[in-house]
């Protein structure tokens, strides 16, 4: 549920320890792949739409 922010824009800057915990998952060798569906169908059209505006 938090790599949802990414769809809202969150920071979680202010959250150190969230932020590494986040890193260290997404540096983890099957991330990408195991979250495909969600950064194609969800950030990837939210990015592109923002991008535009």
């Amino acid at each position: 549920m938090l790599s949802a922010g990414e769809v809202a824009r969150l920071d979680y800057a202010q959250w150190k320890n969230l932020s590494r915990w986040i890193a260290t998952m997404k540096a983890r060798p099957t991330w990408d792949q195991v979250n495909e569906g969600f950064y194609t169908y969800f950030v990837a059209p939210r990015r592109t739409r923002l991008s535009k505006d």
